[in-house]
């Protein structure tokens, strides 16, 4: 079985590493998508004692564990993905309230991308194209490298990966122009340590996914809506010239919500990476 395609784009922390040889056009919009993700968290509110009690991240679906035989004339899929990042500001009243799904054809992606672009508080990004074959699995990963020590006299560390990570299976294709396929999409971010618990304190990590299975016509998209995040961001107003001095320096939160949406078009190709 030959090694499932994978797209991935990382970054550690603390120590950097080489990113692998991607074009520029992928690294900087992965670089833009990584810098989005991670902006809120560093101008985000300590986490109330509520959110800083560890919850167990949800296992892996099986359909991402199981091996298929990918067939010998296997036919091509290409997976185009956009990610879009909205901010609404409090009291906003199209809020999603529940995850969703909706199919769009060539003219309707359009219109959508276009009222997009035109909305305030919405960031579009593209994440790297990945070619597939019929029963194979892929990976679209946008990550940072977390590293943190385990508790215990060993200097043991683990590696969490924070970020996008986008997997997708494509099923046995037929000769119409229908591509069935799996899609699970993780949202991994880091909300605070544990406290008291042990030592060194341990990170605590919250997820946001999808993990849907679609039909879609070659060449059409799809819709993923409802990843849906509350934030709290810190203001801090100052009198110009005297904001060094507490007496003349504000402080306050900010509530507000983001929703991650994420646009899936598959497309049937020919070994020359035309449509077919």
């Amino acid at each position: 079985m030959t090694t499932p395609p994978t797209t991935s784009l990382k970054k550690q922390i603390p120590s950097s590493h080489d990113l692998p040889n991607i074009p520029m056009k992928a690294l900087t919009i992965a670089t833009a998508l990584l810098t989005s993700l991670f902006l809120v968290s560093c101008q985000s509110s300590s986490p109330t004692p509520e959110q800083l009690s560890a919850v167990p991240l949800q296992p892996l679906p099986a359909w991402t564990k199981s091996k298929l035989k990918t067939p010998k004339n296997a036919q091509q899929v290409r997976i185009e993905t956009k990610l879009i990042e909205i901010t609404y500001l409090p009291g906003a009243k199209d809020i999603p309230t529940k995850r969703s799904q909706k199919h769009l054809s060539k003219n309707q992606l359009q219109t959508l991308m276009r009222s997009f672009s035109q909305r305030k508080g919405t960031d579009i990004m593209t994440a790297p194209t990945i070619v597939m074959r019929e029963s194979e699995i892929g990976k679209i990963e946008m990550i940072k490298e977390f590293v943190y020590p385990l508790p215990g006299k060993k200097k043991e560390f683990k590696t969490e990966n924070l970020g996008v990570t986008e997997t997708f299976r494509v099923h046995s294709l037929s000769s119409s122009k229908k591509i069935t396929f799996n899609a699970l999409v993780q949202v991994k971010e880091h909300i605070g340590f544990e406290t008291g618990k042990s030592d060194p304190a341990q990170p605590i990590f919250k997820e946001r996914r999808f993990d849907e299975k679609v039909t879609l016509t070659s060449g059409h998209s799809i819709i993923f809506r409802g990843l849906v995040s509350d934030q709290q961001q810190q203001i801090e107003d100052a009198t110009p010239l005297l904001g060094n001095l507490p007496l003349f320096t504000k402080k306050s939160t900010e509530p507000f919500k983001t929703e991650l949406i994420l646009l899936v078009t598959a497309t049937k190709i020919d070994p020359s990476g035309k449509p077919n």
